[in-house]
């Protein structure tokens, strides 16, 4: 791991002055990061999920700021991450030039199951975005400059895969769940459109 996991504790007031503060530095995106890292908060703190050159990182940290865990190495050779998760359990995405896999984690975003494998293929990585709809983990998966765009859709130990296509060169992605929906939001040359994804990763 070259950048040594999550910053030393620094102490800091409050805007108020009523109480301190303690922040940690997760790094910088695009110098010694190659991706901004996800946050989970949980019932016990809040977990730190980065990507390394070796793979996806996870750190748990009380809310207090003080407790650290040593950081796990949790997706081997993932260069992108999206987490999709509700309260305290939730599901890793991560890409690389072979694929996208996922893992679960616990609270403490330590995995609490195996890796499952999506989507295998010899490319370069896919921007991938996540959410949790329901009982199931929706991903969102495009390829900077390609028309097409995938939802993997993963219910305990079952996933399916759909391939869905647009008219114009898809950029980036994001998705958000919405009143029992994934909004997905597609960023082309002409704009940004909506699209709507429902159970299985149909859209609606």
């Amino acid at each position: 791991m070259a950048n040594g996991g999550l910053g030393a504790a620094q102490r800091r007031e409050d805007a108020f002055g009523e109480r301190p503060l303690f922040v940690r530095g997760l790094g910088h995106p695009g110098a010694d990061l190659p991706v901004t890292p996800e946050l989970h908060v949980t019932s016990s703190g809040i977990v730190a999920l980065f990507c390394e050159e070796d793979g996806a990182w996870s750190s748990h940290v009380a809310f207090d700021g003080a407790d650290l865990e040593s950081p796990r190495l949790v997706l081997p050779g993932a260069t992108r991450i999206a987490l999709a998760a509700s309260g305290g359990e939730g599901r890793l995405f991560g890409a690389d030039e072979r694929g996208i896999v996922s893992i679960p984690i616990d609270e403490r975003g330590a995995p609490s199951g195996e890796v499952s494998l999506h989507v295998s293929e010899q490319r370069s990585a896919a921007r991938i975005a996540a959410t949790k709809l329901r009982d199931e983990e929706i991903l969102v998966a495009v390829h900077p400059g390609e028309r097409d765009w995938s939802v993997v859709s993963v219910q305990g130990a079952q996933h399916t895969s759909v391939r869905h296509h647009h008219d114009a060169p898809i950029e980036d992605v994001c998705v958000r769940s919405i009143g029992g929906r994934a909004a997905v939001l597609l960023t082309t040359g002409a704009g940004i459109e909506l699209a709507f994804v429902g159970s299985g990763g149909k859209v609606i």
